[in-house]
């Protein structure tokens, strides 16, 4: 194990920093100084730019640049204690993609084929709050669900609230107060 290598991996950790994302930083820089067959303390924001520019010609993602330059600029400013001018090295902007608006015919034949009542209105809800497009929503927030406060429901567990009536897929018993949340 090289100097820097080892000097990379102790600021990491020193800073609690993911096993995934030390592989991923510890290689980023491996990739960068290979593909200049130099060292990488040898290596300045001239070099960083052109990394940058050919991961997009090789068709890598904004946030595959983003991850890699974030790895680089940790290796120079917190391993190396060097400067680091995001105007020479300009993050990629991130692109936003609208989710997709299913048909009313595509809702109807979406919700025919829940076997369930308790399948059907959990659908009802994971569509109306948008979790069925937006895959990263992981709560829905009922306020107005009966009872003092918000009601805040794991999208990814078959509960939901329709017309009042809690919906529930588990065995547990509700407690004394009626609450099978609890």
């Amino acid at each position: 194990m090289t100097h820097l290598r080892k000097m990379m991996l102790d600021e990491l950790q020193l800073r609690n920093y993911a096993q995934n994302t030390i592989r991923h930083y510890v290689r980023t820089v491996e990739d960068f100084a290979r593909r200049f067959n130099c060292s990488p303390d040898r290596l300045g924001p001239r070099h960083v730019r052109e990394y940058q520019a050919e991961l997009f010609r090789k068709g890598k993602s904004a946030g595959t640049v983003r991850q890699r330059l974030a790895a680089l600029r940790f290796f120079y400013v917190k391993t190396l204690r060097r400067a680091w001018s995001l105007a020479d090295t300009p993050y990629p902007k991130m692109t936003r993609s609208l989710p997709t608006i299913l048909s009313q015919e595509e809702v109807a034949q979406l919700l025919r084929a829940a076997r369930t009542p308790c399948e059907r209105i959990l659908l009802m809800a994971l569509y109306a709050t948008g979790s069925l497009s937006n895959p990263r929503r992981t709560v829905v927030c009922v306020v107005a669900g009966g009872g003092d406060g918000a009601l805040v429901l794991p999208t990814g567990g078959a509960t939901t609230i329709d017309n009042g009536i809690a919906w529930s897929t588990s065995t547990r018993p509700a407690t004394s107060s009626g609450n099978w949340l609890s």
